[in-house]
């Protein structure tokens, strides 16, 4: 049954609705009741008069009400006229008379629900990801790393802290401007959000009571301390608003240049609209007409080449290597647009074989095919042999979070070492760990063996059998495999520590004349050289400075080169942190065969390695007959620019012709990177101990790196075995971080 209250709003609510469709002589609500419709019927009603009057001259009484059962029979009092239906009409006459026979009328009474009579809910309030971005000097440096991912979650903190940049650099405004600053914080921030910035920058004032024109204008007076001034000239004090067209290309560009944050020192305010392609700039005219010639500048430097990288597409798919084109664009600051109809551009696809790079100068392009071939790495010549147990019950998974140390290419993933917890305080004996047992015969077999092995070209090869101090790092995402992805990471705590307490091998013999040396400090150094210099005596610096590049034969050409010619090294000593140009050593690296051996409860694991080089430079004797065999090499070095210190800049070839003895043309290397090097050499067991800092910039990363020399020949294996206890020795000594 319908209370009273509810008949009575749909009263009112239907006979506004339906007052032209009622005929003169039938109730409003009568007529709403049994009104047709061909919509799905809610509730049908039975109407059964109480009593007919059949006398015509009696008196119809409406002054009573109207009463709808909707669960049995629908009663109406003897109170109304007539009722229509669609088909007859029902006399109803007051008295006492024959019952007419019930007919059953085609009616549709709607539910509260769909007649609107109870109230519609409101829509929930949602933070919706704008369509546009206003960038800020730190959400920018943010959108530089995540070149062309323009969509971000922005936080409702976010959104509040945006106040802060309408702030006018000037606390002296125009009228017209102080207008303009309170409009736009009016529109485009709710009270919450208002409220939300004054929690943030301003908790000591009382905002929570406050409605949000009193609050804007408490943050222009009394927070900004905003001066409204007559003096001032309006057309240029008030902000304007300029649109640019953009496309992709432009988009990339001005999201690597630092022009954009000078904009937004300035008071500027810069808003991105990806999906149309725009860049809205509001600032004051001057200000716009700035940024206008700004960009216009930037546009005209725009340089474009093709590349083809179908070679590369070969090799990386015969070596199972992705080239990362999304990160090389990024690092790179080149934008790669594929030319074919790849529906991903800035994913690497086997299947697109040519890309127009576009940057703004001729420079990026070298860098950017740089790292493609770092990235594709030239491994062929070398193997890797692991020995662990990765389901160790004591070990546990730790993740590594020096990522300074790691190379550009593996950086993005997440790293893990295997090592046992360290034991409660009360549980350690102060006895070092005992050492562990290796398997030295595998280990001996994995170094010496012929395979992936380049040909010998000169009769100077040398072998070196040594053993790296390092970390061996799993891919996170991958240590329930059975072989997961490794790589060996040198960079240990406390090396130092372990050092100080060695006495610097000397690299000089001990008797050396004065004379030989030019100034004081030259004698100084090479005496403490032939006498021992302990690591923490810090008054000369007794280090050997070294440059070491890395060069690949190209993969842009003929990929058989690629394939048939090992990578290449050149050393070059760097006295005074200034390149020595006749000291060059070239070095034909003939294979590296490596195993790595998991030590979980040590803190370091050991890289046993063995390595087979041949060298293709002759010592300097004079500048005219120096590497006459090699002319490209020569230019090269000749046009290296190369100094130790942040305020040099270094230059180096993107490529050199190299002469191999035995093949009629010169094979063509690309530059692929170069480490300044550092090293001091100790003696431990009567064995070359070098320790190395090894800078590679931003791109080759810095890290330590700590070297025990076996021997310079093939050892046998009752020497490998005494190598390798030493090994172990040292390994004991190095403290956790």
């Amino acid at each position: 049954m319908f209370s009273a209250c509810l008949r009575r709003r749909a009263f009112h609510t239907f006979s506004r609705a339906l007052q032209e469709d009622i005929p003169s002589n039938i109730s409003p609500l009568a007529s709403t009741i049994i009104k047709q419709t061909d919509s799905e019927v809610d509730t049908t009603v039975d109407i059964k008069p109480d009593t007919v009057n059949t006398n015509p001259d009696t008196t119809v009484d409406t002054s009573d009400s109207v009463t709808v059962d909707t669960n049995t029979n629908t009663n109406i009092n003897s109170n109304i006229n007539t009722i229509h239906d669609s088909h007859n009409t029902i006399p109803y006459i007051k008295g006492k008379g024959k019952k007419l026979p019930h007919q059953r009328p085609n009616l549709v009474i709607l539910n509260a629900r769909n007649s609107n009579i109870l109230g519609k809910k409101p829509k929930p309030v949602t933070n919706r990801e704008p369509g546009f971005f206003i960038l800020d000097a730190v959400e920018l440096e943010n959108s530089r790393k995540k070149l062309l991912q323009f969509k971000s979650n922005v936080t409702e903190d976010q959104i509040s802290s945006s106040i802060q940049y309408i702030k006018p650099s000037n606390s002296i405004v125009s009228i017209n401007r102080y207008e303009q600053i309170k409009n736009d914080i009016s529109d485009a921030y709710s009270l919450s959000q208002i409220k939300g910035f004054f929690a943030k920058f301003y908790p000591d004032i009382k905002y929570k009571s406050k409605t949000k024109k009193v609050l804007i204008n408490l943050l222009l007076d009394d927070c900004w301390k905003l001066e409204k001034s007559k003096e001032l000239n309006a057309e240029s004090d008030l902000l304007i608003e300029r649109t640019f067209e953009l496309d992709n290309v432009k988009i990339f560009l001005l999201l690597i240049q630092n022009t954009i944050q000078q904009w937004l020192r300035s008071n500027v305010q810069v808003i991105l609209i990806p999906e149309e392609y725009q860049l809205v700039v509001r600032a004051s005219e001057p200000h716009v007409q700035y940024i206008e010639l700004a960009l216009q500048n930037v546009f005209n430097n725009l340089k474009k080449e093709d590349l083809n990288i179908e070679n590369v597409n070969y090799l990386a798919e015969k070596f199972g290597v992705q080239i990362p084109i999304d990160e090389i664009q990024r690092l790179a600051g080149v934008y790669f647009q594929a030319d074919t109809s790849s529906s991903s551009p800035i994913q690497y696809r086997n299947d697109v074989t040519k890309y127009t790079m576009s940057a703004l100068g001729s420079k990026r392009f070298d860098l950017a095919k740089r790292l493609i071939v770092g990235a594709l790495g030239h491994n062929h010549f070398s193997k890797t042999t692991l020995i662990g147990n990765w389901k160790n019950s004591l070990a546990k998974f730790y993740d590594y979070s020096l990522n300074f140390s790691l190379p550009w290419n593996y950086r993005s993933k997440e790293w893990v070492r295997l090592k046992e917890p360290k034991r409660p305080l009360s549980l350690t004996t102060g006895v070092p760990p005992a050492l562990p047992t290796i398997p030295y015969q595998d280990i001996y077999k994995s170094l010496y063996n012929s395979q992936n092995t380049a040909d010998q070209v000169t009769d100077d090869k040398k072998t070196v059998t040594a053993v790296t101090f390092g970390n061996i790092l799993l891919d996170k995402s991958k240590t329930d495999s059975e072989n997961p992805p490794t790589i060996f990471q040198t960079q240990l705590p406390h090396l130092k520590d372990v050092l100080i307490s060695l006495n610097k091998k000397s690299t000089e013999t001990s008797e050396f004349e004065e004379e030989d040396y030019e100034t004081e400090e030259d004698i100084e150094i090479a005496k403490a050289k032939s006498q021992g210099t302990r690591l923490d005596d810090e008054s000369l610096d007794v280090h050997d400075y070294y440059a070491q590049m890395k060069l690949y034969p190209s993969p842009f050409g003929n990929h058989e080169d690629f394939l048939k010619h090992p990578q290449l090294e050149f050393w070059v000593e760097l006295p005074y942190g200034k390149i020595s140009r006749e000291s060059l050593q070239i070095f034909r690296v003939l294979s590296e065969k490596n195993c790595h051996v998991s030590l979980p409860n040590l803190n370091t694991d050991l890289k046993f390695l063995n390595s087979e080089t041949e060298s293709l430079s002759k010592p300097f004797e004079g500048d005219d007959i120096w590497l006459d065999d090699q002319p490209g090499i020569k230019d090269f070095i000749k046009n290296c620019e190369i100094q130790v210190g942040q305020k040099h800049k270094v230059y180096i070839p993107k490529s050199v012709e190299v002469n191999i003895p035995g093949f009629e043309n010169p094979v063509k290397y690309d530059y692929v990177s170069m480490a300044y090097r550092k090293h001091l050499t100790f003696e431990f067991k009567d064995r070359l101990l070098q320790f190395a800092d090894v800078e590679g910039g931003a791109l080759g990363g810095t890290t330590t790196e700590l070297l025990l020399v076996g021997d310079t020949e093939e050892m046998k294996p009752e020497e490998f075995k005494k190598f390798a206890e030493d090994a172990l020795e040292f390994a004991q000594k190095i403290k956790s971080a």
